[in-house]
């Protein structure tokens, strides 16, 4: 299995989803501040990015649907 640039796109667009909880979690963002917004967006988009070239049914229904 390769490990192209596109899964590594999608990897920092998942931690990007993930630190943006975090900081949810412990208070740092709210829901309603831009900086949360953005970073989930441009997360989002990074896993989908990744999913033109290795799609995935799961990922893509989780990121479409929720």
């Amino acid at each position: 299995m390769k490990y192209g640039w596109y899964d590594f796109a999608g990897n920092v667009g998942v931690a990007m989803m993930v630190f943006a909880y975090l900081l949810l979690q412990m208070g740092k963002l709210r829901i309603n501040d831009v900086s949360y917004s953005l970073t989930n967006a441009i997360g989002a988009v990074l896993v989908l990015i990744s999913l033109l070239y290795s799609f995935n049914l799961s990922a893509f229904l989780r990121r479409s649907c929720c």
